[in-house]
């Protein structure tokens, strides 16, 4: 059995890490989609979004390929679900255990003190990234 609940830890410390080290994330400054998504999201999802991170083999459940969110949903991509999935208030299977972290409640926390309004202007961000992906 995975030790998921060590691999979490490890994948929380190196995306807060990146993002801390690239000067991503300070606080008062707007991130675009992508670069959050590369701070917080391509560890586990893959560069690319499709699943396959570098510590995806890791986790007890395969990260989802993000680029097919629309295709799961018959093609429409709902943005208030995404936005809900990402910041924890609707559970997927995989999501809100050891493996994946509640977004939601990490960007509150990452930058110390960010406001309602700022974390879900992230999530927003994120949202508009992954809609971009979908195949059309």
């Amino acid at each position: 059995m995975r030790n998921t609940t060590g691999s979490l830890a490890a994948t929380l410390v190196l995306t807060t890490g990146l993002a801390a080290a690239n000067g991503q994330d300070d606080g008062g400054v707007e991130m675009s989609g992508p670069a959050l998504f590369k701070s917080y999201c391509a560890s586990c999802h893959g560069a690319d979004a499709k699943g396959d991170g570098p510590v995806a083999h890791l986790l007890a459940y395969r990260p989802a390929d993000l680029t097919q969110v629309a295709a799961r949903d018959r093609g429409r991509f709902d943005r208030r679900k995404v936005h809900r999935i990402i910041d924890g208030r609707d559970p997927v299977k995989g999501r809100g255990g050891p493996d994946m972290p509640l977004w939601g409640d990490a960007f509150k926390l990452a930058g110390g003190s960010y406001s309602d309004a700022e974390v879900d202007q992230r999530i927003e961000s994120l949202v508009e990234y992954l809609e971009a992906l979908q195949p059309r």
